[in-house]
């Protein structure tokens, strides 16, 4: 038995590469589905002056955080400063008040990073 072979009336404007029926209603707009790019936020005029590291495990299960303190930084830049961190080191963090709560003991690895982000003072 052979196939059928399905035929019939076919619209050209249809089989146009990239037409759409929706292409009305989008009335002209660009057709990428890209977003237009983020411009990374400056950070560079928020470098903290000073910084305290603190290992701890009280009131967390037994679970090893650092905490880093005295940043005198505002929410968002708290913010930024924690995902760049979490990055930079590969661990788990979040902010919490006005502490950078950083999952296990990475004293050592922070203070380097923060060294290297040109924080001037950094105490353990």
């Amino acid at each position: 038995m052979s196939k059928k072979s399905k035929g019939g009336w076919q619209d050209p404007e249809l089989d146009a590469p990239l037409s759409s029926p929706f292409a009305a209603a989008f009335g002209g707009l660009d057709a990428s589905p890209m977003a237009a790019p983020v411009k990374p936020t400056e950070v560079a005029d928020s470098i903290p002056k000073r910084a305290v590291l603190r290992f701890s495990k009280k009131g967390r299960g037994g679970k090893a955080v650092t905490e880093i303190s005295h940043l005198g930084l505002t929410d968002e830049q708290l913010s930024q400063w924690c995902t760049r961190l979490r990055k930079s080191l590969g661990c788990g963090g979040s902010v919490e008040g006005d502490l950078i709560v950083l999952q296990g003991d990475q004293r050592e690895r922070a203070a380097a990073w923060l060294q290297s982000e040109g924080v001037a003072k950094i105490s353990h």
